[in-house]
């Protein structure tokens, strides 16, 4: 073991953070905003009161988010769990942004 373990006894508990990956200026989504339709990633986002159909691309994230490659911007504002009958162009109110 290495450091001083002055003081360390048996049943003491620490609480810690291990970091794996350290990246500055990530763009992530949850997964509930994510839609796979015929091997596509899709996303809804809101444009001027119309949900917009956006292809991304992701990596894997944690456990509630997942990192996007390409697709959205910054800023933009997508839909949580959209309904299965959501198309591209529906018209949507803000109860059902997030």
């Amino acid at each position: 073991m290495d450091g001083d373990i002055t003081g360390l006894k048996p049943g003491y508990t620490v609480n810690l953070t291990i970091t794996t990956m350290e990246k500055n200026e990530m763009l992530a989504i949850p997964f509930e905003a994510i839609v796979e339709m015929s091997g596509k990633k899709i996303v809804y986002v809101v444009e001027n009161g119309v949900a917009r159909e956006r292809t991304v691309q992701t990596e894997k994230g944690n456990e509630l988010y997942d990192k996007v490659i390409s697709g959205l911007i910054p800023g933009e504002v997508i839909i949580l769990n959209p309904p299965k009958t959501m198309k591209d162009g529906q018209n949507v109110s803000a109860g059902d942004q997030k």
